[in-house]
């Protein structure tokens, strides 16, 4: 089992050329909006995005969502080895690298 600050952690940890460590990754889906979810999805071998081309989109929609709701975001950007961008709710997360996820 593995705690899920600590798979953040690992998410976020860089080879020695600086890029970032393919991982598994095994989440729950939810869309409150269209009542719909609960399919596991699995990806392997994904990667966060370079922080570059996403950090700033981040930052500009973490302050909005701050002001208007008080809320941070608990979503995570991943990219799959056909370079696709996926996104996952954080503590709908279940699975890193096939270890159980305490949330």
């Amino acid at each position: 089992m593995i705690a899920l600050n600590k798979a953040l952690e690992e998410m976020r940890r860089k080879d020695e050329r600086g890029r970032f460590v393919p991982f598994s990754l095994t989440f729950v889906t939810c869309n409150r909006a269209k009542k719909t979810g609960g399919e596991l999805i699995t990806y392997n071998h994904v990667t966060l995005p370079q922080r570059e081309r996403v950090e700033l989109h981040t930052a500009q929609n973490q302050q909005k969502n701050e002001k208007k709701t008080g809320y941070r975001k608990t979503t995570v950007m991943l990219r799959t080895s056909g370079d696709e961008f996926r996104e996952a709710h954080i503590h709908l997360i279940r699975k890193f690298n096939g270890e159980k996820v305490l949330v």
